[in-house]
């Protein structure tokens, strides 16, 4: 059941990159390498689509494209050109669902985590003096050990423990043994090392305690904690001078993206409508999980004030519409499970509403690598409307059709009955983290592999049918697309932390119509699709002109 399939717009939509390129300041060439109509490509987009092909076929195939899958490749972007040259013909690129598309994933190349705005704060990082690295390559050979307990939030800490502080250990871990079962208070350990990463916001204060001591309650962004400090720990031997470069500008690229976080909470302000987002609540609540809204569920309550947003004293309100609206046209979005979701996505939109403008004020906006992603993704857009409307629209899949493929490709739809696994099981992630490098590197080495720290037990060569699952589905799905010999990083399962090792597949079924109905409908619209495109491109080169630069000899360079 392994298709590799590179539908073009599939590949330019999912895997557009929102990423930019700062640091790498050469000339973008913008030249013109495609025309049709009055369609231009230039060979930025070209080479930027290119390389998320190569990109998506070397994830799904686990090899590089070779040269005849580049060709292929150039030349159903030369195709897609004459169909785009008609999107536009028709007034595809005038709809407004353009338009609101190309707005949010531009505002997302800019907000997102590590995307252009950030990556330009970071640019402007003052270089380092060699009393900074002095320092820090003392600071770095310092780790602690920690056990924390954490609580959902300041009453239910100070409910737990009787007060604002434990007295010594013994009372520590008094706590500890009644926290087990409970569902608000979490027991766990943890290594402290710089750069402070884990509890950052503390991270020199914790830093600054000795072994044997406890913290009062210290409040985080997701909750209360109470630190104990194990053991505390100097290496001999300082980091290598550039390793410690590494984390200095690791550091700072952390406080960088803080203070910008300060600053944009200290700039705006939010005022929600509680009883607006209380009747969208009821209502989502008996929809979820969607990764869509459709309006008319909301019909009542769209036009209600949801929250407004305050930056420089400046007011925006936003209805039920809005936020509808906003959502639906995310570019990449998480799949809304519950209500409580909802505080987020609104916080979001702030952040990229305020950084989008910072960004117009500081010029990156005007960016010619800006402008030109913005432009390849806009086309990608275009191209997709119009594929759905004007080639997919007509292609009708009936009962008969679908058994019948799946009669003739019946061979193609089998899977395993089970796979053969070793598990190997960690009291805690940290110690999954660590031991799952041991096992990718030891396989072989028995001996070494039963004594990793954390190891609570090892079930070798075990059997598990596809049919009934020891594991989540997600997980047993992703051992059915794995290699033989690969490893899954560490899942909780029960009170465990386990590394998964896959060893082989055993057995063979044929999969059931009903299982694969979703796929081959998949693949029965791909092939009618390209039956489609393939009828309706002579007409399309018979009517629009080409000037095409892009040259068999020039594929070379792309390889």
């Amino acid at each position: 059941m392994k298709n590799i399939g590179f539908s073009l717009i599939a590949v330019a939509i999912v895997v557009f990159s929102c990423t930019h390129r700062t640091v790498d300041k050469s000339p973008i060439n913008d030249n013109v390498v495609l025309q049709v109509a009055d369609v231009r490509i230039t060979a930025y987009e070209l080479e930027k689509n290119l390389k998320r092909f190569k990109e998506a076929y070397q994830d799904t195939a686990s090899m590089e494209p070779g040269e005849n899958d580049v060709e292929k490749w150039i030349q159903e972007f030369i195709n897609r050109a004459y169909f785009l040259a008609d999107a536009y013909e028709r007034g595809y690129h005038e709809q407004a669902e353009v338009a609101r598309g190309v707005a949010s994933m531009e505002k997302l190349m800019i907000a997102q985590r590590r995307g252009i705005l950030e990556q330009f704060l970071i640019d402007k990082m003052q270089p380092l003096d060699q009393k900074e690295i002095d320092l820090a390559r003392e600071r770095n050979r310092k780790k602690i050990s920690i056990a924390y307990l954490k609580f959902k939030d300041f009453n239910t800490a100070t409910h737990f423990i009787g007060g604002n502080q434990l007295k010594g250990l013994a009372e520590f871990d008094e706590a500890i043994g009644r926290s087990i079962g409970h569902q608000n208070v979490i027991h766990g350990e943890a290594v402290i090392e710089w750069p402070f990463v884990d509890f950052w916001e503390y991270g020199e204060y914790l830093f600054s305690m000795k072994k044997g001591e406890l913290t009062p309650i210290l409040m985080f962004q997701h909750g209360a904690y109470l630190f104990y400090i194990k053991d505390t720990a100097i290496a001999d031997e300082p980091a290598p001078t550039d390793e410690i470069i590494q984390k200095l500008n690791f550091q700072q690229e952390v406080e960088i993206v803080a203070d910008y976080q300060n600053e944009v909470n200290g700039n705006t302000h939010i005022i929600y409508n509680p009883d607006a987002l209380s009747k969208f609540n009821k209502i989502l609540s008996k929809l979820v999980p969607l990764h869509e809204f459709e309006k008319q569920h909301f019909h009542e309550i769209l036009s209600e004030n949801a929250f407004t947003f305050i930056v420089e004293e400046k007011q925006a309100q936003h209805s039920i519409a809005d936020f509808i609206d906003y959502y639906n046209y995310l570019p990449f979005k998480q799949e809304i499970r519950s209500t409580e979701q909802i505080g987020h996505i609104i916080r979001s939109w702030v952040y990229s509403e305020y950084s989008y403008a910072k960004a117009e004020k500081l010029g990156i906006t005007n960016d010619p690598e800006f402008i030109l992603d913005r432009e390849n993704y806009r086309k990608n857009l275009i191209y997709s409307y119009y594929e759905t409307e004007e080639l997919k629209k007509s292609i009708k899949l009936y009962d008969e059709a679908i058994a019948d493929w799946y009669g003739t490709n019946k061979s193609r739809y089998v899977k395993p009955d089970g796979v053969n696994v070793s598990i190997f099981s960690f009291d805690n992630l940290q110690n999954a983290g660590k031991g799952i490098v041991d096992i990718m590197q030891n396989r072989r080495d028995t001996a070494r592999l039963t004594s990793l720290k954390g190891l609570r037990d090892i079930q070798w060569n075990t059997n598990m049918g596809y049919g009934q699952p020891f594991f989540p589905p997600k997980v047993m799905q992703r051992l059915l697309f794995m290699e033989n010999d690969q490893v899954l990083p560490p899942h909780e399962l029960g009170d465990n932390y386990s590394v998964i090792v896959k060893n082989y597949d055993y057995g063979q079924q044929a999969t059931p119509l009903h299982e694969v109905r979703a796929e081959i409908i998949r693949e029965m619209e791909a092939f009618k699709l390209l039956e489609i495109k393939r009828g309706k491109l002579p007409g399309l080169k018979a009517k629009y002109s080409c000037i095409n630069k892009i040259t068999p000899e020039k594929y070379r360079q792309y390889l």
